[in-house]
């Protein structure tokens, strides 16, 4: 019998006889790879070998026959490597591509984060992503909302770290459970990261199929790709490496460069080539506002793209310190002034109506740029003329938000 777990192959045969083939590689003279024979947890026989090499097999079948003799080892092995060879061949099936209408349960948060796909999670250093990326686990491992997040439910998460070290993941950890944790052990698994993810793709791939990982945490990108981070080639290697840890989830999270971190409005960019961005189904910047207190801070979170609907609205995420060491997350106010303008000029109506130079001003846009978003919100139901004030034409009218249809 033949059965293939992450990228390992395993075959065994009566007598408690098991082979397992990894690190397959293909080279011009066939498929390499390493090969360890075991016979009631004895090691026959461990090496790396050419599967269509017939004076390998032999040498392994001699090798084998020598440390437990008693079985047909040739036999064993060249049966062995040739369902290896066909199965690694074959590749995944052709199938009819059928319509389906959407799943309940893709999202692990709603229009923000797609089940099974990469979704990037970036911004400047220390404003919090590692942080949060531990919160959003524990928000699916025990429920918790995660400020205004509701993370679905995820049964055990993989932490892939090339920045930090295991006692400062723990030491978040415990401050964001609490004294009554509520997380089974080993829900958290963390493995520290020092080569590129594509070297460790296969490794990982058994990782997480042997623990049943569905979610796995990337901290951070630039470390995941290696050498020359900002290259075409280094993301497409580092992100299809990830994306081959399907069907988990992956979080990655990503930084930006100089210049994108001092920017004061609009949206950012993560740091490398535009595959980091094109990629992804679905991108969210992450900006730190200090709080009034020095015992706080507030991550807004912006939608700035999505492959799988509509982009949501912004979002923040507040975090408070306790003497103790807890950490507390709660709902937070975002920032506006790194809104789309159509965001701003609905946070601003929900105070009350306003002309377009109020709302100029309260934007810090020009006024023909307001009263063309106003267009086109009108257009789109989401704003209304209201009566003008008296003596005022153009931006002089009072504009509001447009009442929401009932729905039956």
């Amino acid at each position: 019998m033949i059965q293939k777990i992450g990228d390992s192959y395993f075959v065994t045969w009566p007598g408690a006889i098991t082979g397992e083939f990894h690190h397959l590689r293909e080279h011009s003279d066939g498929i390499a790879a390493e090969l360890s024979l075991t016979q009631n947890g004895l090691v026959a026989y461990w090496g790396r070998l050419t599967l269509a090499s017939a004076v390998a097999r032999t040498t392994a079948a001699k090798a084998a026959g020598e440390a437990i003799p008693g079985q047909a080892w040739l036999r064993i092995i060249n049966e062995s490597c040739l369902q290896v060879v066909a199965l690694h061949r074959k590749g995944a099936p052709t199938t009819a591509l059928e319509p389906r209408p959407p799943s309940a349960a893709r999202w692990l948060v709603e229009g923000l984060v797609p089940q099974g796909e990469t979704t990037i999670l970036f911004g400047d250093g220390g404003s919090g992503k590692s942080l949060f990326a531990l919160g959003f686990a524990v928000s699916g491992l025990t429920a918790a909302p995660l400020g205004r997040w509701r993370v679905a439910p995820v049964r055990t998460v993989l932490y892939l770290d090339w920045e930090s070290s295991r006692s400062d993941h723990e030491e978040r950890l415990w401050g964001l459970l609490g004294p009554e944790p509520g997380v089974a052990p080993g829900a958290i698994l963390y493995r520290p990261m020092t080569r590129p993810v594509a070297e460790e793709a296969g490794e990982l791939r058994t990782v997480v199929a042997q623990a049943g990982v569905d979610l796995v945490i990337c901290d951070s990108l630039g470390p995941a790709c290696g050498a020359e981070p900002e290259t075409a080639g280094a993301a497409t290697a580092a992100l299809n490496a990830l994306r081959s840890l399907a069907p988990a989830t992956r979080l990655v999270i990503a930084h930006v460069s100089k210049m994108e971190a001092d920017r004061q409005r609009g949206h950012s960019r993560p740091f490398g080539s535009v595959y980091v961005y094109n990629l992804a189904r679905s991108v969210i910047e992450a900006k730190r506002n200090e709080g009034t207190e020095p015992d706080e801070f507030t991550l807004t979170l912006t939608h700035t793209k999505s492959n799988t609907g509509p982009r949501k609205g912004q979002a923040a995420t507040r975090f408070l310190f306790s003497p103790e060491g807890y950490i507390f997350v709660r709902p937070g106010d975002p920032d506006l002034a790194r809104a789309p303008l159509s965001a701003q000029i609905r946070a601003h109506l929900r105070d009350g109506a306003k002309t377009a130079q109020e709302l100029a001003e309260l934007c810090e846009a020009a006024d023909n740029h307001i009263r063309a978003r106003l267009s086109q919100m009108e257009k789109a139901h989401t704003v209304v003329r209201l009566t003008a004030l008296p003596g005022g034409r153009g931006n002089k009218g009072l504009w509001g938000l447009a009442e929401k249809p009932h729905t039956s």
